[in-house]
Formats: C-alpha cells, sequence, structure tokens
C-alpha cells in the first residue's frame, strides 16, 4: 500500500510541476487577453498614424500634457451621439487636456465619410485614421465609441465604453488632478 501511495504521490508531483512550468513559459495563454488589455493604471499602448493632411503622429508627439483619445467611426449611431458632448467638453477642458479621435478607418467604407462627420460636427480637434486597424487592436477595441483619458505620461487614468457626455469626461478629467476640471 505505502508503495502505491508513493507512486499517485511522486505523480502528482510531476503533474503539478508540469502545470507550474508550463504556466511559467506559456502563461500568456491563460492570462493574456486580461493582462494586454489597456487597464486603467497602465501605460497607453504606443500608436503611429496619419492625421486627415497625412502627417504621422504618434502617442509620444502627444504626451507631456494629458490626452483624450476617442475611437470612433461615422456609421456609429452611438459616436453621432456623443460627437456634440466632445466638442463641447474640448472647448471647455481643451486648455487641460489634448483631445484626439482616432478614426476606425477600416470600419469605414469610405475615409470620405469620416472627413464628413468630421465636418458635420464641426470638429476642431486633432483626428487621427486607422487605416490598418493597429491602434483598434492595441486598444483592444471591442465596441465604439471607446475612450480613453490619460495622463500626461500615457498611464491610462479613465476607460469608458459607450457614448461619453460632459459630465462624465469632466468627473474623469478630475482624477488627473485630484479634484473636479473647471
Amino acid at each position: 500500500m505505502k508503495t502505491r501511495q508513493r507512486i499517485i504521490i511522486a505523480l502528482l508531483l510531476v503533474i503539478g510541476g508540469g502545470l507550474l512550468a508550463y504556466q511559467f513559459l506559456f502563461g500568456e495563454a491563460f492570462t493574456g487577453a486580461e493582462t494586454r488589455l489597456p487597464l486603467e493604471g497602465h501605460v497607453a499602448p504606443e500608436f503611429s498614424l496619419r492625421d486627415a493632411s497625412g502627417n504621422r503622429v504618434t502617442l509620444n508627439d502627444l504626451l507631456g500634457q494629458p490626452v483624450f483619445l476617442n475611437f470612433w467611426a461615422s456609421w456609429c449611431g452611438p459616436c453621432h451621439e456623443e460627437m456634440p458632448e466632445l466638442v463641447e467638453a474640448e472647448k471647455r477642458f481643451g486648455h487641460q487636456v489634448r483631445f484626439v479621435g482616432i478614426n476606425l478607418t477600416t470600419e469605414e467604407k469610405q475615409r470620405e465619410r469620416a472627413e464628413q462627420f468630421i465636418q458635420q460636427y464641426q470638429v476642431t480637434y486633432l483626428n487621427l485614421f486607422d487605416e490598418k486597424g493597429k491602434a483598434k487592436k492595441a486598444y483592444q477595441i471591442t465596441g465604439i465609441p471607446t475612450s480613453f483619458l490619460l495622463d500626461e505620461n500615457g498611464r491610462i487614468v479613465y476607460r469608458h465604453l459607450g457614448p461619453i457626455t460632459v459630465k462624465q469626461l469632466e468627473q474623469a478629467i478630475g482624477k488627473l488632478s485630484g479634484h473636479s476640471a473647471s
């Protein structure tokens, strides 16, 4: 009986050791989606996208002040709902936060529709075009609009899925300084 117990214990130790080794070597397979997801408190993924004039802009170019990133598409109903709020928010908080729209150009039928959307709402802040879907993938965008508020160093302070209001953005901006934005 003691031999049988020793064999069972040895098998359990080998299996347990194997699982630990597998987790150590390939642990991302178990936790990868969650750990790669841009979450509050983590550094935002870098990107390099073109603006309407064709100039390349990186996240690093924007840092040095807080940045509000908003992922959108022209066909998105909630994006239309949110845009007047963002235009108003940029007027109120643009001196504190750099506003940047990121159009999911791969989701558009024509880039011109995105440009018409910007004109329709008289958006004056920077908009970039994710023509290859790299920023969408890096930021794990599964629904739009999706917004991120980054501190001046690129750390995510706030993440929001769905249309955001001026009031919600004001509260998020308050997290940057520890008090309500004005």
